[in-house]
């Protein structure tokens, strides 16, 4: 089945974050070199050479919680969800999540353990169409993650 017009504008909106954090890294952390890989096909292994996976959260500010997808469809129609996110078979070791004001980055290994482990501060929210995931409100997320940041303007980090 083709990609829905919704899947493409999410997956475009994913690349746009992906750029804003590559630009932003290097202030982040400047000693820690991070390498995109270009094409749709090379990112099958992983979308960074170092394993950090970059995601984008658009609801985060809304709902207050982090979306950790597990499961996909490119289109609603398919008759399987695929895994993804955390369980994709990649090099990711580290997952970068966030929006244009905060990243958080967390070891893929504690994700897979939160998502095993199912502690009452999960939100399993019903799947979509297309996604299937669990949530962590954003003051957990804090105290979970490997890092946190706050990014108040372009040339400005907290």
């Amino acid at each position: 089945m083709e990609m829905t017009q919704y899947y493409k504008d999410k997956l475009a909106e994913g690349q746009r974050f992906e750029s804003f954090v590559m630009s932003r890294w290097p202030d982040i952390y400047p000693n820690r070199t991070l390498t995109i890989r270009d094409g749709k096909y090379s990112q099958l292994l992983g979308e960074t050479d170092e394993g950090v996976e970059i995601k984008y959260d658009g609801m985060m500010e809304k709902t207050g919680r982090i979306y950790i997808e597990i499961q996909e469809k490119t289109n609603a129609n398919n008759d399987n969800y695929v895994d993804s996110g955390i369980y994709r078979n990649d090099n990711t070791r580290i997952w970068c999540i966030g929006n244009m004001t905060q990243l958080f980055l967390f070891s893929k290994q504690k994700l897979i353990w939160l998502d095993r482990l199912d502690p009452p501060f999960l939100y399993r929210p019903k799947p979509t169409g297309t996604s299937i995931g669990f949530c962590i409100p954003v003051k957990n997320a804090k105290k979970l993650c490997l890092d946190y940041v706050e990014l108040l303007s372009e040339n400005t980090l907290f």
